[in-house]
């Protein structure tokens, strides 16, 4: 049976069994990009290319390039407008801290506010000054340029686009799709490799694998965009934090028990803007 490799990132899964589901004489094997930082994993990979018919990929094309098999790159699906707030929070070593957390919150937690203290900056005259309500433009600039990018064109684009903002929220955090969003990702690229007959309308229910791990759309946020919103964190398999105080409360105890100061956190941008935007909300 003819063999095709899916390589990305958090949506490998989704799209495999997306493709293993529809391309009948194919077997699918998702191989994470995050893998190819295992030696083992990658000499195995490596080995199974020469016998595999197709590669999907988000890689860039120069890496891709090294190796000798058909490939099809695939955009990135990042959307920050439903979760302006999210950051990929580093320490001072680099490393990341884990699981993506809240801009708002690694900032009053850099600098010693109680926890009391730092609800009263997730308010609606915060996000606005953050341009948290201007996100939707550059989301939907940024997520364009990676079809760009890829094997897919401005049509393809536009036809996912507009599929998946008829969902209302179709993210579960900026980087991590709600299933449906990955399926219709999966159709544009399944059209546009023309290796399935599948109806583009056709309705197609996955597991989401990705629904351990929800973060809310503020609800300030997601009154600007029509849409209904919580302050509703999903983590660890499953475990529901309800309200922001709850939220920073499980947030600071986790920089507590993994021995975390306030010493070892960085973000990732001018912290003087921060200063002087969050500040005026504790006076």
């Amino acid at each position: 049976m003819k063999k095709i490799f899916i390589s990305s990132n958090c949506i490998t899964g989704g799209l495999a069994s997306f493709f293993q589901l529809i391309f009948n004489n194919y077997e699918v094997i998702p191989f994470p990009t995050s893998w190819f930082n295992d030696n083992k994993k990658l000499s195995i990979f490596k080995d199974s290319l020469k016998k595999t018919e197709l590669w999907i990929t988000n890689y860039e094309k120069q890496i891709t390039e090294q190796y000798d098999v058909k490939t099809f790159h695939i955009p990135n699906i990042v959307f920050r407008a439903f979760h302006p707030d999210l950051i990929n929070a580093q320490k001072i070593d680099g490393s990341y801290l884990s699981p993506v957390q809240s801009r708002i919150a690694i900032w009053s937690f850099i600098n010693q506010i109680e926890t009391k203290q730092a609800v009263k900056l997730f308010n609606k005259n915060s996000f606005e000054e953050l341009g948290y309500y201007d996100e939707w433009k550059m989301s939907r600039i940024k997520l364009e340029s990676q079809f760009l990018n890829s094997d897919l064109s401005e049509d393809d684009f536009m036809k996912f686009y507009l599929s998946i903002k008829r969902r209302g929220i179709f993210m579960h955090s900026h980087n991590h799709p709600k299933i449906e969003t990955i399926v219709q990702l999966g159709k544009i690229i399944a059209e546009k490799l023309k290796i399935s007959k599948l109806p583009y309308d056709r309705e197609i229910k996955l597991h989401d694998g990705l629904q351990h791990f929800i973060c809310p759309v503020y609800p300030d946020i997601a009154n600007e965009l029509s849409l209904e919103g919580s302050y509703i964190w999903r983590i660890q398999e499953g475990k529901e934090i309800h309200g922001v105080l709850s939220y920073l409360n499980y947030l600071y105890k986790y920089y507590e028990k993994n021995e975390i100061t306030y010493r070892c956190i960085k973000l990732q941008e001018d912290s003087e803007v921060l200063d002087k935007t969050l500040g005026q909300f504790l006076n």
